[in-house]
């Protein structure tokens, strides 16, 4: 039996909120306005770092959400972590916060004396629905203007979407009728979460009978891109299944953990198993195995078992 064991990290981000001033069709966290305005607080923010820290990572990027929606909650983690000497990598942010330049410059001043030096901005059509362009080019503007380091992700999209109003959002309709199909692939969209949600009517499905051939789930295991939340959920490249983060650094305890000790030492089949023992009835097909494994974690959680990972729930509520 193979048992997970994540005992070192190495590159991830931190969750700071789920709330978000959009709803963006391609977050794989499930990120939108209707979470509650939960901020990651005091307690968890050093419980946090030193977890980190003690497995060898030595920096994080912060992430929601839209993490600049609480500055003072934002202050305040980067504040401790800056005591605990967890280096920042950058910020992501969507723009939507943008006032003025004025108003910028005094949120800069603040990132800088609490080591912060760099800002995500992220840039693409399924931001434009919720952000007008001008905010992302003022932030943009401040960051020049006072010395912030910035990258635009993604930059591609930059040109096509600057010909339109920038002072109003746009939706997928006014970009081309085959917009929304064509981006995925050019932007690296990962099909997880609220993606796949919005993508799969469009992929081809196979029968489900082809994926009990994988053996094991090892993007469980992944530690190259992992993020810890606000809730203290360890999120590996897997969204919507955790682990609590005390048990981060020990072998995971197969009863505690129950789907993902399935997932992890036998692949989707075992979990498949799992699920038919409460009455789960596959579809004859589904577009990929993220897909099987959403619907039978979704049945699941309609079951109100007690799975421990299944968390945060609001991913699955707010898909």
């Amino acid at each position: 039996m193979n048992i997970l064991n994540i005992n070192k990290l190495y590159s991830g981000g931190v969750i700071v909120n789920y709330y978000c001033s959009s709803k963006c069709k391609h977050c794989v966290y499930c990120s939108s306005p209707n979470w509650e305005k939960d901020y990651i607080q005091s307690e968890m923010s050093e419980k946090i770092c030193d977890k980190l820290l003690s497995l060898g990572c030595n920096s994080v990027h912060i992430g929601g959400g839209e993490p600049m929606l609480n500055l003072d909650g934002l202050y305040n983690f980067l504040n401790i972590a800056k005591k605990k000497s967890m280096g920042i990598d950058y910020i992501e942010t969507n723009g939507s916060w943008y006032k003025s330049l004025e108003e910028t410059k005094k949120i800069f001043d603040k990132l800088f004396e609490l080591n912060v030096n760099t800002i995500m901005i992220s840039v693409s059509p399924y931001h434009t629905e919720y952000i007008p362009m001008y905010k992302v080019d003022g932030v943009e503007e401040a960051c020049k203007k006072f010395g912030m380091n910035y990258f635009i992700y993604q930059q591609q999209f930059r040109s096509e979407l600057s010909v339109y109003d920038k002072t109003k959002t746009h939706k997928f309709d006014e970009l081309g009728e085959n917009y929304f199909k064509s981006i995925p692939n050019r932007y690296g969209l990962s099909m997880k979460g609220r993606a796949l949600s919005e993508y799969k009517k469009y992929m081809k499905k196979i029968s489900y009978e082809k994926f009990l051939n994988d053996s094991s789930c090892r993007e469980l295991a992944g530690v190259n891109h992992f993020h810890v939340d606000l809730y203290g959920n360890y999120v590996p490249n897997c969204p919507g299944i955790s682990i609590n983060l005390d048990d981060i650094g020990i072998n995971i305890d197969e009863k505690q953990y129950i789907l993902i000790e399935k997932l992890f030492s036998n692949g989707i089949k075992s979990a498949y198993e799992y699920a038919k023992t409460f009455g789960f009835i596959a579809d004859d097909e589904y577009v990929s195995k993220c897909d099987f494994c959403y619907e039978i974690r979704k049945f699941l959680i309609s079951k109100e078992l007690n799975i421990n990972e299944l968390q945060p729930i609001g991913h699955y509520n707010f898909m």
